[in-house]
């Protein structure tokens, strides 16, 4: 029996091997460029880019959809804010991570468009971002060897957290729809909720929960009821283990004082409150990334107006802060496509996997993934992407087909 391979599952091949490659691989050299520090893991995600663009291209898979324009913009406006404003620093540095971010998202732009068989993509790329989240919990033991957070190449302790609550989309889409097997489903959920668990994070809970709690309220039944107590149960067990219980605070001084000090910016004047205080003004925390690598997570810096953490911990607050209100109105559009969808589509499929990008917003208030975490970022957006497709139902059953 021969064996052919067709270009959509070429697609799909060449993206998880390059997903494998920055996950396992535990080196992430620096290479200075004019004074700019860069690393081999960004520099994967470039040339990987790069390289799928010219093929893609060549086989005319290269298009343009609306859903793209909006996140552009929001670089587009980004960007232009920062020719209105006089920097300390040298300009690449608050122009590099700006770049990284359009980078990742057209990597998913381009995937998104060139996936044919987008449920058996998803099943496949949730696989094996699991398997590389196991080889993290193990490789160090159980976390992170420092302070005990599942942590990796792929991503932090504060954002991998995103791609595993997708993952539970996935496979609890794939259990309610009958996709694949119910056994394998059900288990790859259990241990995902175990790595969420792993991760340390208060997001990462939040998220979990609202998942949870949006798949039970969905058409309730008594089978949901019943897995949603047999998933709680486990996750229950789980957290009374292997969670760090300490971490469950209100009181944060760090973010407190970066919050108040942020609206303190935001609110010096018309220009501020409107147009922002300009991308890289407050927050030119690459510099701080590459130039002062013992610095502290929650180490405070000082600013005028007040204490600052060296990275907002928050792209909402990030929005607000460096790109007023027209860059948090932009942000804000960006996301009302999922909801959007939320309440129109009805598919069983597509529907749970909106849930799961729903459970990760929760991050967009605490962490800076979008313009932090490359890896991360660009695994989100191919879930954006398709959940915010519209869909026409076909028939009385709701099988939904894309415009």
């Amino acid at each position: 029996m021969s064996f052919k391979l067709q270009r959509s599952d070429l697609v799909i091949v060449i993206y998880l091997l390059f997903i494998m490659v920055l996950g396992l691989n535990p080196h992430n050299q620096e290479f200075v460029v004019k004074g700019l520090p860069i690393y081999l893991k960004e520099i994967t995600i470039v040339v990987f880019y790069s390289l799928s663009f010219i093929l893609l291209f060549l086989l005319r898979r290269v298009k343009i959809k609306k859903i793209i324009i909006l996140p552009v913009m929001l670089f587009l406006y980004a960007y232009v804010t920062t020719i209105f404003r006089e920097y300390d620093l040298a300009f690449s540095y608050i122009f590099y991570p700006l770049f990284l971010y359009l980078v990742s998202l057209l990597v998913s732009y381009l995937y998104f468009i060139n996936i044919v068989d987008y449920r058996r993509f998803l099943y496949l790329l949730s696989l094996v971002l699991v398997f590389i989240s196991l080889v993290y919990a193990f490789y160090f033991p159980l976390g992170d060897s420092g302070y005990n957070r599942l942590k990796g190449p792929l991503g932090n302790a504060a954002s991998i957290h995103v791609i595993i609550l997708l993952c539970i989309s996935v496979f609890a889409a794939n259990l309610w729809s009958g996709y694949g097997s119910k056994n394998i489903n059900l288990i790859f959920i259990v241990i995902s909720i175990f790595l969420i668990i792993l991760t340390g994070s208060r997001s990462a809970l939040l998220g979990l929960l609202i998942f949870g709690l949006i798949f039970l309220i969905r058409d309730i039944t008594f089978k949901k009821i019943f897995l949603f107590a047999l998933l709680s149960l486990a996750a229950v067990f789980i957290f009374n283990n292997f969670f760090a219980v300490e971490r469950i605070s209100i009181e944060d001084y760090s973010r407190t004082e970066n919050l108040s000090t942020s609206l303190k910016i935001f609110s010096l004047d018309w220009g501020n409150i409107i147009f922002g205080s300009g991308y890289g003004t407050v927050w030119q925390w690459y510099i701080q990334d590459t130039t002062h690598r013992n610095i502290m997570q929650y180490s405070l810096i000082i600013n005028q107006q007040g204490y600052l953490l060296y990275h907002p911990h928050s792209l909402i607050l990030w929005a607000l802060t460096e790109l007023g209100l027209i860059g948090l109105t932009i942000l804000a559009y960006i996301f009302l496509p999922i909801f959007r969808n939320f309440m129109r589509v009805r598919d069983s499929y597509i529907h749970i996997i909106i849930f799961g990008v729903i459970s990760t917003l929760p991050s967009f208030l605490f962490d800076f993934f979008w313009l932090k975490n490359w890896s991360i970022s660009l695994i989100w957006w191919l879930f954006y992407f398709y959940s915010t497709q519209k869909f026409v139902s076909t028939n009385k059953n709701d099988n939904l087909q894309e415009f």
